[in-house]
């Protein structure tokens, strides 16, 4: 009875919901292309412990109304639809919080498992942690003048000051009495989306990263398990080496013979609304 009552409530939660909005939007080939380009080398480190990969503009809007369901298209036709259920802004940083549609076999499954082999934890606390999503938003300011953009002041860490300009005309907040010589940026012109999914019934995770010089597009890609490099924190080295296992050694030798086959990434290069 009471795995029906759970199940049925969960039903409830998230069958009745608004119409789902798509997150990541696919950007044109060429358009891809260029950006990749453009990322260059930092890219191809980021993407090194991937499976597959795609550019993406996100539909950043969405998450800050805040009030609709977001689908996310992954690959080969895979989607998933996420609920919304929290949004916390911040100036110009923005921390987003949904639950995934879980299958109702997972939820019904979850339903019948014993607490103790849930690790002590209830069956609904179970659903809302494999099906939690934190998505981040963080507003770049751009000089209109020359495409250039900057990670607004608004979206940083307390206490770290960010660049000193004024707000171009017709704009609200005035962040200095600047002489007229800085530039005028259009405020929060964009917002640049990051965030993890892990579908629990695939056992995949897949990354929205933004990309380092062209932050208002992102990649997606999918993490392959097999090509995650361990990273010691806090370890002896010596102890650390002790610990790998002939699969975390081999995997970090490939990926610093990866390291080395790249080429050195040009510099200085600017941080850009777009490119053409």
């Amino acid at each position: 009875m009471l795995r029906h009552l759970f199940l049925a409530s969960y039903l409830l939660g998230v069958c009745f919901t608004a119409e789902a909005t798509d997150l990541l939007i696919d950007v044109p080939t060429d358009q891809a292309r260029k950006l990749e380009e453009y990322n260059g080398v930092w890219l191809q480190k980021l993407l090194y412990p991937s499976a597959r990969y795609r550019i993406v503009a996100a539909n950043y809007q969405a998450l800050l109304e805040g009030n609709s369901d977001i689908t996310v298209k992954l690959f080969n036709g895979d989607e998933v639809t996420i609920v919304p259920k929290s949004l916390n802004k911040r100036g110009s940083f923005a921390t987003w919080i949904g639950e995934l549609i879980l299958p109702e076999d997972l939820v019904a499954a979850v339903a019948a498992t014993a607490p103790e082999d849930l690790g002590g934890m209830a069956a609904d606390e179970v659903i809302e942690t494999i099906a939690r999503v934190t998505l981040t938003l963080k507003g770049y300011d751009v000089d209109p003048a020359n495409g250039s953009a900057k990670l607004s002041p608004r979206s940083r860490s307390k206490g770290r000051p960010g660049p000193s300009y004024t707000a171009i005309s017709g704009q609200e907040t005035k962040l200095s009495a600047s002489p007229p010589r800085r530039p005028q940026y259009t405020l929060d012109a964009f917002y640049a989306l990051e965030g993890t999914i892990s579908v629990p019934q695939t056992r995949r995770r897949y990354h929205i990263e933004p990309l380092r010089f062209t932050p208002k597009y992102s990649v997606l890609f999918e993490l392959d398990s097999g090509k995650v490099v361990p990273v010691n924190t806090d370890t002896p080295p010596e102890e650390f080496e002790e610990r790998l296992t002939p699969e975390q050694r081999t995997a970090r030798d490939s990926y610093r013979e990866f390291l080395s086959r790249l080429p050195a990434e040009q510099t200085p290069k600017s941080v850009r609304e777009d490119i053409q």
